[in-house]
């Protein structure tokens, strides 16, 4: 953010980054939390960052790091990646050991089928209303639970040894490359427009399992707007993007009668 609150542009910024290994209800999780320092820098100088920019970019992040995670997953311990909504599991980890492991998850999800509630938002609320207070242990109390639990499940150390020297089934980037675009081509075709960070997240979406990694998810983005397929419009000043099948509806009022007069075509 400039001077004056006035000039938005390009800074890098400071993040910490700090690894936790559990969930609150001490299940296995690996995650990362973010810190990122109010503190853009640029050549020579720092200004405040402009933060409704890092908000809305929170669902696209994880989504392009949950993308990344899988393609290391994959090429790195060989293990073969299955998408399941928004997420992704290792193939081979038995699903009733999953469930004892995803506790928290339980816990949202039986609330909101007994309230009847199916929105993110309310996901949202239930996750914070039925967050318990953090839990302590030491790193090999736990370890040595996990590995009882796993055992009990038929999942121990000859187990993952076989799963990670299973061969996985070669996949080429050009065969995962095109079912990314007919899946994402299905959900642009049900929008009036969208946003080039909206295209990212749903490349990224569809990406775990079919080798793309973070770069690779820009490129296809890249390469998608450079194409002729796609329409620059401007909506209320910002620019946003449009199959051209879809602008005769738009400019017809049949997907947004009420913003119509609000939008301008620029190519």
């Amino acid at each position: 953010m400039g001077k004056g609150g006035t000039q938005i542009h390009k800074a890098g910024i400071v993040v910490a980054n700090f690894d936790h290994y559990s969930s609150r209800n001490l299940d296995p999780n690996v995650h990362n939390h973010l810190l990122v320092v109010n503190l853009g820098v640029t050549v020579g100088k720092t200004n405040a960052l402009h933060s409704p920019s890092l908000w809305a970019s929170k669902l696209d992040s994880g989504a392009i790091f949950r993308a990344s995670l899988a393609t290391r997953l994959q090429s790195e311990l060989g293990v073969e990646i299955e998408r399941k909504n928004d997420l992704f599991e290792i193939k081979g980890v038995p699903h009733d050991l999953m469930k004892v492991f995803s506790s928290r998850r339980e816990t949202i999800q039986k609330m909101m089928q007994e309230k009847g509630w199916k929105s993110a938002k309310a996901a949202q609320i239930v996750t914070l209303s039925t967050r318990p207070q953090k839990l302590e242990a030491a790193p090999d109390t736990l370890l040595t639970h996990w590995r009882a639990v796993g055992r009990l499940h038929g999942f121990s150390t000859p187990e993952v040894k076989q799963l990670l020297a299973t061969p996985v089934p070669v996949r080429s980037w050009e065969r995962g490359r095109d079912e990314i675009v007919h899946a994402v081509k299905a959900h642009l075709e049900q929008l009036p427009g969208f946003t080039e960070r909206e295209l990212i997240r749903l490349i990224a979406v569809e990406a775990p399992g079919r080798g793309l990694d973070r770069k690779a998810v820009q490129a296809l983005a890249n390469e998608w707007l450079a194409s002729d397929a796609i329409t620059c419009l401007l909506h209320n000043g910002e620019e946003v993007f449009s199959l051209k099948p879809q602008i005769h509806r738009i400019v017809n009022q049949e997907l947004l009668p009420d913003l119509e007069p609000e939008w301008e075509i620029t190519d």
